[in-house]
């Protein structure tokens, strides 16, 4: 939040006073399921999953849309883990 400088064909710069809000909703399907949104009021959207797939895997999902070209990205994730006699190991998968 604060004011956005416009540049001008003067040597000033002209301010003018903006806000931005984050509008969200949250999703919780306890303990297997987890979805979060938010958006912007610029148009921005981001998106988060996570979701336990078995007992031993997890896929985890990131998302940013943006209204510019080429600057939307996303990512999935998924770990899976191997149980060893006392010890734990994952493996994450992209």
């Amino acid at each position: 939040m604060g004011p956005t400088e416009i540049p001008s064909q003067s040597t000033e710069t002209i301010k003018i006073p903006t806000a931005n809000y984050k509008f969200g909703a949250t999703f919780i399907d306890h303990p297997k399921l987890m979805l979060l949104g938010r958006i912007l009021t610029d148009g921005r959207l981001s998106a988060r999953v996570k979701c336990d797939v078995s007992e031993n895997l997890t896929l985890k999902a990131n998302a940013q849309l943006m209204n510019e070209p080429h600057m939307s990205q996303g990512m999935v994730n998924f770990d899976y883990k191997i149980f060893m006699g006392n010890k734990i190991q994952t493996s994450h998968f992209t």
